[in-house]
């Protein structure tokens, strides 16, 4: 039996490196443009988070400090200092995502503080400022949640995990997101 060997030229391994060369740069390109499509989507919702998000964050808790100062000076409540040591905490993170995650449960905070208030027999102007700060607070609520951001982060968040996103995943870190 005659064994056929394929006599290796020097075209044959020009070819050889030619192919190895281009499923190196389709390999590189699939890679580079995800990263550069998951990067773009990052900067999407980090934009809405920095423009519209943290600001309306801002002004919910200088909102909630007003009400917790108005509710101290017209009565003592464990929720004062629940809220006080919230805003705080808030006030003392760089992190979006700690930020977010510490601005959840103010809402509830700030409406436990608004029942206390409610029973504490305050005069009329604490009242009337009260009310205007719980509105101004829950107007900038509104603000984030129909900015958009939440269901981009979502998204990009989804995206991320599956199809080419398990490629950059180590690259481009989620979105923190706000409920």
């Amino acid at each position: 039996m005659q064994e056929w060997k394929i006599k290796e030229t020097k075209e044959t391994k020009k070819r050889r490196i030619a192919w190895v060369f281009t499923v190196c740069l389709i390999a590189f390109s699939i890679v580079f443009g995800s990263y550069r499509h998951f990067n773009n989507m990052r900067a999407d919702g980090a934009n809405i988070l920095s423009d519209t998000v943290l600001p309306s964050i801002n002004v919910r808790l200088e909102h909630a400090f007003n009400m917790t100062t108005i509710a101290r000076r017209n009565f003592e409540s464990p929720i004062t200092n629940t809220l006080a040591n919230q805003i705080r905490a808030i006030e003392d993170s760089d992190d979006p995502a700690v930020i977010l995650a510490l601005h959840r449960p103010l809402t509830e905070y700030v409406l436990q503080l608004q029942s206390a208030a409610a029973n504490a027999g305050m005069i009329e102007n604490d009242v009337s400022f009260m009310r205007s700060a719980y509105l101004n607070f829950s107007e900038h609520d509104m603000i984030i949640r129909q900015s958009g951001y939440n269901t981009r982060a979502n998204n990009f968040n989804d995206e991320l995990s599956r199809n080419l996103g398990w490629l950059v995943r180590w690259l481009v870190a989620p979105l923190p997101t706000y409920n």
